[in-house]
């Protein structure tokens, strides 16, 4: 594992396929919303982030999207639903 918890967040919604929300993201990680991404180039690793009510990353190209990013229709919107999925089985 890399010594960045996003990093790691990120590679462990990639293996499950998991889309989570960028609020979800943040408040497992402590941070801001607004700014959990902030200064990150946009890559499909990241793309696993999206925006809540669109279920999208926000402002990627499509080539920046993960191929997979559809394969489930659920995207974890709250901090506590990421941390059950994490700790479950396909986290």
């Amino acid at each position: 594992m890399s010594d960045d918890p996003l990093t790691d967040l990120l590679h462990r919604l990639q293996d499950g396929r998991q889309r989570a929300t960028y609020g979800a993201v943040a408040g497992a990680l402590n941070a801001v919303p607004m700014f959990v991404m902030s200064g990150r180039p946009r890559n499909r690793l990241r793309s696993w982030v999206v925006n809540a009510q669109t279920g999208q990353p926000t402002r990627y190209e499509p080539d920046d999207i993960h191929p997979d990013l559809l394969a489930h229709d659920r995207v974890l919107t709250t901090e506590d639903e990421l941390r059950a999925w994490l700790e479950g089985p396909h986290g």
